[in-house]
């Protein structure tokens, strides 16, 4: 499912520590049929102790970092797959 085994590693570190912060039935309610997230109009409470805070937020940032390089590799490859698709089209006369 995920790219790597640290990808993997650091999204699971982030849930154990998003798992002692947010309610649980609070984000399962915010959910519908079809699995879209939807915005609740209040503010649910938190448990958000200064180490808590400390830890999701490094956590929040190493998955940016993580990411980073990985959604730069993804719009290298949509642009080679649309310059291909344009190929192909033109080549091949495909509407």
């Amino acid at each position: 499912m995920w790219g790597t085994q640290d990808e993997e590693n650091m999204i699971d570190t982030y849930r154990n520590i998003a798992e002692g912060i947010f309610d649980g039935g609070v984000l399962n309610s915010m959910r519908d049929d079809d699995n879209n997230v939807n915005r609740i109009d209040y503010n649910p409470p938190v448990r958000l102790t200064e180490d808590a805070k400390f830890r999701l937020n490094y956590r929040i940032y190493m998955l940016t970092v993580f990411n980073k390089p990985m959604r730069k590799e993804a719009r290298k490859l949509l642009a080679k797959g649309e310059q291909l698709n344009t190929l192909l089209n033109t080549e091949y006369q495909l509407k």
